[in-house]
């Protein structure tokens, strides 16, 4: 036993001086190996007549030197680390000396017998027992290092395989007693149980860890599922809204025909009915938004809007900076254009790179302090019909026009339609109408920002 942890010991001596001096060592192609600035040995035998020095004495002047001179950058080889005086005082001062050095955070390997030493070992943070493996059937060493738990000495039994009498050895287990062994045999029980409790402890925390982002993951897609729904519930309330709006003019002519004959109250109670039914859509519409980005923001993290943030409209992809907020509306600048709209219609996003160069991109459209809010595409091609309206409609939202008043009268109904789906394609158009027959009816298309 005595020579396997020897060889071991030494083995690490070597290597890492034969990587200090530039060479190959043998070892594992994932193995790491610090540099060391400094390395002390005590290994074997320096007791010296001339200096007046036992076997004690020798070891300790090494520790001392060793004690005093250690850094973080040592590496300590220790042989028979605290032997060659009484146990129990040599035992107590290694332990005192293997303390110090642990705190200065030393590297080493250091071979013991004593049982102090290796229980330190077990409670200390910082350092780690280890054994040789022993063939107990044929009383030889294997030369296999075990990480985690102290070994035995196996003192008897290699007293019995020299040949020691049997009468000499039972004498000796009997003064030994059974506490030593029983301690020896604990301490590698209580070493082989921590690092099993280790281990599960290690496993446990990985499906703690696991288990963790599992509820994450359910807690974001559950949030998510929610904001679906939500979503779906508000497109079933904007096409409601969309119905209500288009039943506009229907009412504007049932309303009429109620004026015409003469019935002023039922008119009027029509009247109030038809507005209180749009306004009730349009606040459900509204605060069902309001929940649902709401909650979308929350689950994405969206940070506040504030006066100078970049944002985008959330059914359009220009985007601007936000110039003052009032409640619930905001005023942002999108190019030239300045708009008021809903914060709960708004988005975060980045700021945009800015770009400067000397040219410029020149348009026929230029914005003026006064526009003609009506347009009369009546008698012109389709083709040119569509054009006028389209460059008509780009000036009305570069002035940030409110309403505007198409006429194209009502023929065959093609150039209605035309209209219709022109306007359709602008995302700011919020309403789009026909007023009442007298002011053009369905030859004429209101259309509101």
């Amino acid at each position: 036993m005595l020579v396997s942890k020897s060889v071991a010991l030494k083995s690490v001596g070597l290597l890492q001086l034969m990587l200090q001096s530039g060479m190959l060592v043998t070892a594992d192609e994932n193995s790491k190996m610090g540099i060391f600035t400094k390395i002390f040995v005590d290994i074997g035998d320096q007791q010296s007549l001339e200096d007046d020095l036992s076997t004690y004495s020798s070891h300790l002047r090494n520790m001392r030197i060793t004690t005093e001179e250690a850094d973080p950058h040592t590496l300590i080889l220790i042989d028979e680390f605290g032997s060659g005086t009484d146990p129990k005082i040599g035992g107590a001062i290694a332990e005192a000396i293997l303390n110090d050095l642990n705190h200065k955070k030393v590297f080493g390997v250091i071979t013991t017998h004593y049982s102090n030493l290796k229980y330190f070992a077990f409670k200390a943070h910082g350092l780690v027992n280890g054994s040789m493996e022993f063939d107990k059937n044929h009383l030889i060493p294997t030369f296999r290092m075990h990480i985690g738990k102290p070994g035995s000495s196996f003192a008897f039994e290699i007293a019995e395989k020299t040949g020691l009498d049997a009468r000499i050895v039972s004498y000796a287990q009997h003064k030994t007693g059974k506490n030593e062994k029983a301690i020896d045999e604990m301490l590698i029980t209580l070493m082989s149980e921590k690092k099993e409790y280790e281990e599960k402890l290690a496993s446990l925390l990985d499906k703690q860890d696991r288990l963790d982002k599992l509820i994450g993951s359910y807690e974001h897609l559950n949030a998510d599922l929610e904001i679906k729904r939500k979503k779906i519930k508000l497109q079933a309330k904007e096409q409601a809204a969309i119905k209500v709006m288009d039943q506009h003019a229907e009412m504007q002519k049932i309303i009429k025909e109620i004026k015409h004959s003469k019935d002023e109250e039922k008119a009027l109670e029509a009247s109030i009915a038809l507005k209180k039914k749009r306004e009730d859509a349009l606040k459900e519409l509204e605060a069902l938004k309001m929940e649902v980005f709401a909650k979308e923001a929350g689950v994405a993290g969206q940070q506040k809007l504030v006066v100078g943030s970049h944002v985008r409209m959330r059914n359009g992809t220009s985007t601007g900076e936000i110039l003052s907020i009032d409640k619930n509306m905001a005023e942002i600048q999108m190019g030239f254009i300045k708009l008021k709209v809903a914060l709960v219609d708004l988005t975060m996003v980045k700021e945009p790179i800015e770009i400067r160069s000397k040219k410029s991109i020149q348009t026929n459209i230029s914005k003026s302090d006064s526009i003609d809010t009506k347009i009369d595409i009546r008698e012109y091609t389709k083709s040119d019909a569509l054009n006028m309206l389209q460059n008509f409609m780009d000036r009305a939202l570069l002035n940030n026009a409110y309403e505007l008043k198409i006429i194209h009268g009502v023929g065959t109904g093609v150039m209605k339609n035309e209209v219709k789906k022109m306007l359709k394609q602008y995302k700011d158009v919020r309403e789009i109408w026909h007023p009442e027959p007298d002011q053009g009816g369905e030859g004429v298309t209101l259309v509101r920002f």
